[in-house]
């Protein structure tokens, strides 16, 4: 009884939300694939796990030495690396948590999955995990309780940096038991680690566009809105339907006027022109391409639309657009200025379109239902967007497949459409328990979680009261009032200052990377070397904690990536690891000077205009 009340109160101090879902879920009665969970002592004293399922008996630990058994097993992984992500699919007794986290450097991370609440509970009784659940390296994600953590959780600490080395392994025996919920966990990896991948590819790809966006945009701080202030004022009760450019959106497309007054209608982007053709105006609008195509916005008759946007929106857009822009995600730049005054943007997770930024604002929104329109992800015939447009994407060819469609039969869809497809039934599952989400979209992928409908069903059934929510929009006062403005003004006067001094301290830092590599191959053991090392580090820290610090680092990122690429790696030749570590720093500063000097007279100009 002692064990279980010390685990139970390291549970309150470090992890009480996970406690608090594990206490409302182990009272319930829930059927387990196990038939019986045994405990045993091992002949060092240990207590082990014998599991019972089918008839047959299952040992997760030596009868031995399973502490011995542990250490060996956490042997086979590279843990001497930095930034380490390690994954464990298992928490059998802990052990074998424990044996890897002693391995595992400071700056490292374990997730833990754990299929089944059983084995986890009945050890609680008989195992001290204090040490485990008091480790702030440790992400528990368990069936019944957390399960959808995992696949979050990864992907927020998964960069393209520790992508190289990632580790993850099963618990000896969870293989076997658990097959499905295994094959479950690696597939979350995979798709994990494929949208860092994706994300890093992007940045690379628009962060030419991104920044001048991003400074152009900043005008627009003084008189717009964040998204949590409506919270409190949208009624949630009433339906959200989004409206996405899928080639389906023509087969029902007129039904959204008979939803008019009566749903909150987001309309995204590219489908703008389409709704516009036929009278159908929504009451918001989404944009987030740093380089979407300026055509798709620029009918003056939505001018006045509110828009749900970001800072690296494509700037010719939000300046043709005059009405209220709502800013939905903190990224680098805004985050930082808002943080320091307390907005609070909240939770939000866009995805990789702007349909799943669209979904996220709902989400947001608090909206207790969703519908979603449009959302085809597939092709029909060669069609891709509504009106009959066919639109391309880089390596089309190579990413075909064919998948599960709403009606059953099989549709062609490719591979970003799949990562969406991904996404949104990730962040349905998420959602599940405070949202409804239907599909109305008539055609197109089967999004898993959904509810199939038709929208004149939908808005049969659903949309009965009379909202005006173009109202709701526009009667939210800005984010900053005038006083507030002024300090964040002179905040973003500051920026050209600290510029300069961005440049001054990165060409600091290359000389004296240049001067320590000079060292290292003359006289290695020089005691230069530590005051060298720490003139970088400080000029490192303090670079980093400049506000415009993230969004020169975005201007670079193509450049600097290629650098950063092995420094994380650890080799067993210390001394060639060392002067790779400084050449790539020097590299890294140089090219930091060199962007910051080119976005210098942007940064001027963007400061003047606000």
């Amino acid at each position: 009884m002692e064990i279980y009340q010390n685990n139970i109160e390291t549970l309150k101090k470090y992890r009480p939300d996970f406690l608090r879902l594990y206490e409302q879920t182990i009272s319930k009665k829930e059927k387990y694939p196990c038939d019986e969970i045994k405990t045993q002592v091992a002949k060092d004293g240990s207590v082990i796990l014998i599991v019972q399922r089918d008839g047959k008996n299952v040992r997760l630990n030596s009868p031995y030495r399973p502490k011995s058994e542990a250490e060996k097993w956490a042997e086979q992984f590279d843990c001497d690396n930095l930034n380490v992500n390690a994954i464990l699919f298992g928490f059998g007794n802990g052990m074998f948590a424990q044996a890897l986290l002693n391995r595992l450097k400071e700056d490292a991370k374990l997730f833990i999955c754990e299929p089944n609440l059983q084995i986890f509970s009945q050890i609680m009784h008989c195992i001290d995990l204090t040490s485990i659940f008091a480790d702030e390296r440790v992400f528990l994600c368990f069936e019944d309780i957390n399960p959808d953590d995992f696949y979050d959780l990864l992907s927020g600490y998964t960069h393209w940096t520790n992508l190289e080395t990632q580790i993850y392994g099963y618990h000896t025996g969870y293989d076997k038991l658990f097959p499905e919920a295994y094959r479950d966990f690696l597939v979350s990896i995979q798709k994990a680690d494929h949208l860092v991948q994706v994300n890093k590819d992007t940045q690379e790809y628009f962060a030419q566009k991104m920044v001048p966006n991003m400074l152009s945009n900043l005008k627009y701080i003084r008189e717009s809105r964040l998204i949590t202030d409506y919270i409190p004022n949208i009624p949630h009760d009433i339906p959200a339907i989004i409206v996405a450019a899928g080639p389906s959106l023509d087969k029902n497309i007129e039904e959204l006027k008979r939803a008019k007054g009566k749903a909150f209608i987001l309309a995204v982007d590219t489908a703008m022109r389409h709704l516009i053709k036929h009278d159908i105006m929504p009451d918001a609008m989404v944009t987030m391409d740093p380089a979407k195509p300026f055509q798709y916005m620029n009918d003056p008759v939505i001018q006045d639309i509110p828009l749900f946007c970001i800072l690296e929106a494509n700037h010719e857009i939000l300046e043709f657009h005059q009405g209220i822009k709502i800013w939905i995600r903190g990224g680098s730049l805004i985050g930082k200025i808002f943080a320091k005054y307390h907005k609070d943007f909240g939770p939000y997770n866009p995805g990789g379109s702007v349909a799943t930024a669209a979904f996220s604002v709902c989400v947001a929104l608090q909206f207790k239902r969703v519908i979603l329109v449009g959302q085809d992800l597939a092709y029909e015939g060669n069609i891709t967007h509504a009106g009959g447009q066919v639109s391309g994407v880089r390596n089309e060819a190579d990413g075909i497949k064919y998948i599960e469609g709403i009606d059953g039969k099989q549709v062609k869809s490719r591979h970003d459409w799949l990562i969406y497809l991904d996404w949104f039934e990730q962040s349905i599952k998420s959602v599940k328990d405070r949202m409804e989400v239907i599909d109305a979209t008539e055609g197109g992928a089967r999004i898993h979680g959904t509810r199939i409908m038709k929208l004149r069903d939908v808005i049969n059934q659903y949309c009965g009261q009379k909202v005006n929510f173009g109202k709701i929009l526009r009667e939210q006062s800005p984010v900053f009032d005038e006083e507030e403005y002024q300090k964040v003004r002179e905040d973003i006067l500051s920026f050209v200052g600290e510029l300069h001094e961005i440049i001054e301290k990165a060409e600091n830092a290359a000389k004296y990377c240049d001067k320590s590599l000079k060292l290292l191959k003359r006289d290695p053991e020089n005691p230069k070397m530590n005051r060298l090392q720490q003139e970088i580090l400080q000029d490192m820290e303090e670079i980093g904690k400049y506000t415009i610090y993230d969004i020169v680092d975005i201007y670079m990122s193509k450049t600097a990536d290629k650098y950063l690429a092995g420094v994380f790696v650890v080799s067993e030749d210390s001394h060639k690891d060392e002067i790779n570590m400084y050449l790539s720093a020097k590299m890294i500063f140089q090219d930091l000077t060199k962007s910051a000097n080119k976005l210098l007279p942007l940064f001027e100009k963007a400061v003047a205009e606000v």
